[in-house]
C-alpha cells in the first residue's frame, strides 16, 4: 500500500495540465542560455554555468513551492486520503509516501535538466563539483518544500507563495543579519531568526562551481546534515499538525 501511495503522488503531479508545459519551457530556457552565453561579453563557459544553474534552480524551487501547497491539502479536501487511512495506513506513513512520490519526481526532473545543462557545458565539465551543485539545488528545494508543506495545512493557498518567497529571502540573508544588527533588539531578532529559519545560503554551491572553487569535504558533509535536520524538524511539525486534521 505504501508503494501505491507513492505512485499516486507521483502521477498526480505528472497529470497536472501545466507540468509538461513547464518542463518544455525550462528546457528551452536552458538551450537559450547557450545562445545568451555566446552573445555575452563575458567568458562563455562561466556565463553558461551561471545561467544554466540559475534556470534549474528557479524551476526546482518554484515547482517545489507550488506542489507542496496541494500535496496534502488536496487529499484532505477531497477526502481521498480517507481511503488509505481506512486500510490501517498510519498518517505518518501516508504523509511520507506522498512526500516520497513528489521527491522522486523532483529527482527525475533535476536529473533531466542537469543532463541538458551538462551537454551544453561539454563532457569535460562533469566532475564531483557538478554533482555537488545538483545536490545543493535539490536540498535547497527540499527544505523549502517542507516549509511550505507545513503551512499548507492551515494557511490559504493565496498566502503560501508569499510565505515561501519570504522564507527563501530570509534564509539567504539570515547569516548576514547578525553582522548588520549587532546591538539591541536588532541583535535579538537576528538570533531568533537564526534559530527558526535555516541558512539557505549554505546550500547555494553554484558559485563555487562557476568559479572552480573547491571547499573542504567536511563543509559539504556538515551542510547536508544541517539541511536534513531541518527537513526532519519540518516533517515532524507537519505530522503533528496533520494528526489534528479532521478527515
Amino acid at each position: 500500500m505504501f508503494v501505491s501511495i507513492v505512485k499516486e503522488a507521483f502521477y498526480s503531479q505528472v497529470k497536472k495540465k501545466y507540468f509538461f508545459t513547464w518542463i518544455g519551457l525550462f528546457v528551452l530556457f536552458l538551450i537559450l542560455a547557450q545562445f545568451f552565453s555566446k552573445m555575452s561579453f563575458g567568458e562563455e563557459q562561466v556565463v553558461l554555468k551561471s545561467l544554466g544553474g540559475g534556470f534549474i534552480r528557479l524551476f526546482v524551487l518554484v515547482f517545489s513551492l507550488f506542489s507542496a501547497q496541494n500535496l496534502l491539502k488536496d487529499p484532505i479536501e477531497t477526502q481521498s486520503c480517507g481511503f488509505w487511512l481506512a486500510k490501517d495506513v498510519g498518517r505518518w506513513k501516508y504523509m511520507l509516501a506522498r512526500i516520497m512520490g513528489f521527491q522522486f519526481l523532483n529527482i527525475v526532473i533535476l536529473f533531466l535538466f542537469s543532463s541538458v545543462w551538462l551537454v551544453l557545458l561539454g563532457k569535460n565539465t562533469f566532475d564531483f563539483s557538478f554533482l555537488l551543485v545538483c545536490l545543493g539545488l535539490y536540498l535547497e528545494a527540499f527544505v523549502l518544500f517542507c516549509w511550505v508543506l507545513l503551512f499548507s495545512l492551515f494557511v490559504s493557498n493565496a498566502f503560501l507563495p508569499i510565505l515561501g518567497v519570504s522564507f527563501f529571502i530570509i534564509g539567504h540573508w539570515v547569516h548576514s543579519l547578525s553582522g548588520l544588527m549587532s546591538q539591541g533588539m536588532g541583535k535579538i531578532w537576528s538570533e531568533v531568526l537564526g534559530v527558526i529559519i535555516p541558512s539557505l545560503h549554505r546550500l547555494n554551491w553554484t558559485g563555487y562551481f562557476i568559479n572552480d572553487v573547491w571547499l573542504p569535504s567536511s563543509f559539504y558533509f556538515m551542510t547536508v546534515v544541517y539541511s536534513l535536520l531541518w527537513v526532519l524538524v519540518f516533517l515532524i511539525a507537519t505530522y503533528v499538525v496533520f494528526r489534528k486534521v479532521d478527515i
